[in-house]
């Protein structure tokens, strides 16, 4: 059952349209709707698949600033034309993902949106992330290379801060 969840989810990344992309709408209008909340001040950030979504939502959302990490990029700028300014990481050792970081790069660059995009070399997939047992080691050796890197992490987690502060405000 977990595996048709997950395929369903990764159809919707695809299709850009389905509930996960409902769920972070109704997530955003939400938190507007909140005494104290400043609207134009709102962000979004994931990781993995949710990188991806949070890069296609902030597409068609109005977002101040959004982050992915090691996640899905669309091949084309039509794709992302009106996205906010993005921040992102990948893992260099990723053989999957890492072509999406500097694929982000060129979109970014090209759209003339800010941007910080980073690819850290040493880094796999899933480099923020301290995972234990038995699926982290099956990660490690195939070829995403997935593995918690604590230089990656601590320099993404500085730069998201930075970032986001820049874009939304301290």
């Amino acid at each position: 059952m977990r595996l048709i969840c997950i395929a369903r989810t990764l159809m919707t990344l695809s299709r850009g349209e389905g509930d996960a992309f409902k769920d972070l709408d109704a997530a955003r209008k939400f938190l507007q709707q909140q005494p104290g909340v400043d609207a134009a001040r709102i962000g979004v950030i994931g990781f993995c698949m949710g990188g991806g979504f949070a890069l296609m939502y902030a597409a068609r959302a109005p977002l101040g600033v959004a982050a992915t990490f090691y996640g899905d990029v669309p091949k084309t700028t039509d794709q992302l034309r009106g996205v906010c300014p993005v921040l992102g990481g990948f893992g260099g050792q990723d053989r999957l993902f890492a072509a999406h970081g500097r694929r982000l790069e060129k979109l970014a660059t090209e759209l003339g949106i800010d941007h910080d995009v980073k690819i850290y070399e040493d880094a796999g997939h899933s480099f923020i992330s301290r995972n234990r047992g038995f699926l982290p080691w099956i990660g490690r050796i195939g070829p995403m290379k997935a593995a918690y890197n604590p230089e990656a992490a601590e320099d993404s987690w500085k730069r998201i801060e930075a970032f986001f502060g820049r874009h939304l405000g301290h």
